[in-house]
């Protein structure tokens, strides 16, 4: 039986590759999908997806909330925007604060099925795409999430950085050029938002 001190020894071992992995991913994206394997089992990948998109999601509309308060002490701003208008705005952010654990596990999946037929469509060998492979892709591609927590510029640069990573991904795994790519990655984006976005104005004008 393993001794604490070897048990101790592993855990940090296996801490300390997933932080020189996460960190290769920044640094060279390239290189990193070249060593990757999408094929293994993809509970660690999707396990690590949903703590980066979680916690994107969290800070990007704990900041909005905080901003909108701020905001809303504003008579110049209060004189453009209705009160009940910033309302619903806060109604919106708290929603997606409770959510937050909720959207990111269901985002993951919803957006890796879109981002798949899309690509599909866009392949010259669609037989040859793989689900497993996509919503991994996706998961991995999640790390700059963590960059969200800074305030204002922090979303932008991780989605953009998001962005980066997936077409890089796709470009490797499956040879479809940046440009398609980044087309079939958008309209992923634009569905799911107008979908998730029409549905949380409703609950919100509902509260």
């Amino acid at each position: 039986m393993p001794s604490r001190h070897t048990l101790a020894l592993d855990y940090l071992t296996k801490k300390d590759k997933m932080a020189s992995s996460m960190f290769k991913l920044l640094r060279s994206p390239s290189s990193y999908f070249e060593t990757l394997s999408l094929s293994a089992p993809g509970n660690r990948f999707i396990t690590q997806g949903f703590f980066f998109l979680w916690f994107g999601i969290f800070s990007e509309q704990a900041t909005l909330y905080f901003l909108t308060r701020l905001a809303k002490t504003s008579p110049r701003i209060l004189e453009l925007i209705s009160a009940q208008q910033f309302n619903l705005i806060q109604n919106e952010n708290v929603l997606q604060l409770v959510l937050s654990p909720l959207i990111a596990f269901f985002g993951i999946y919803l957006f890796s099925s879109l981002l798949h037929v899309f690509l599909k469509i866009a392949s010259a060998n669609p037989t040859e795409l793989d689900y497993d492979k996509t919503l991994n892709l996706v998961a991995v591609c999640q790390l700059p999430r963590l960059f969200s927590f800074i305030p204002l510029l922090g979303p932008a640069i991780a989605q953009i950085w998001v962005l980066m990573l997936m077409m890089k991904g796709i470009q490797k795994f499956y040879g479809i050029r940046y440009l398609h790519s980044i087309v079939c990655i958008l309209m992923g984006v634009f569905f799911l938002k107008i979908c998730w976005g029409s549905a949380l104005q409703l609950i919100a004008l509902s509260l």
